[in-house]
């Protein structure tokens, strides 16, 4: 039986020394919250919500209106909330990558002298990347990671290596084994 009908089948029981473990929609490991389909649709609502929150308590309590000492503590007291393990859970629905970028794209919108900027010109203003970008960046970074045996995750899983080895790796082109 596949990962995808043991899922579907809802009767399917895990036992562990023959008790029963109890069946849940929703689980958190680490810090990430993923449901009983493997979906983070449960993680991205509760960051957004929680980043939002702390957003607007900046641009409450900061008693300075300078966008780049507001952007600097947004970057340090938020965007770490909505960054936190997205190599995991890095969504792919336009929809939840909205609702991520909503925090930031807000937060931005509430700077003085930003109102009427659009975003991107916002962002290179403050010098800052969008959030999709910066998970982007991170996947990046994984993979080269992973590539060059930096973390302890067999790249061959994820991975196919051609067959020829060069001198470097300028020319190399990885495929996905699937």
């Amino acid at each position: 039986m596949c990962l995808e009908e043991l899922l579907a089948d809802s009767n399917f029981l895990y036992h562990i020394d023959n008790v029963a473990s109890p069946v849940v929609n929703f689980l958190t490991d680490l810090g990430v919250t993923y449901d009983n389909k493997l979906k983070f649709l449960p993680h991205i609502d509760r960051i957004v919500s929680k980043a939002a929150l702390r957003a607007k308590l900046i641009l409450k309590c900061f008693q300075s209106r300078d966008p780049g000492l507001l952007a600097r503590a947004f970057c340090t007291f938020v965007r770490s909330i909505l960054e936190y393990g997205c190599t995991i859970w890095n969504p792919l629905f336009q929809r939840d990558i909205g609702k991520i970028e909503y925090v930031q794209r807000q937060f931005t919108k509430r700077l003085k002298g930003y109102y009427s900027l659009s975003y991107t010109c916002r962002l290179d203003r403050l010098g800052l990347d969008s959030l999709y970008c910066r998970r982007f960046k991170s996947d990046l970074t994984m993979c080269y990671n992973m590539l060059n045996n930096l973390v302890a995750i067999d790249s061959d899983i994820f991975f196919k290596r051609p067959a020829v080895r060069y001198t470097s790796n300028a020319n190399i082109e990885y495929f996905s084994p699937r």
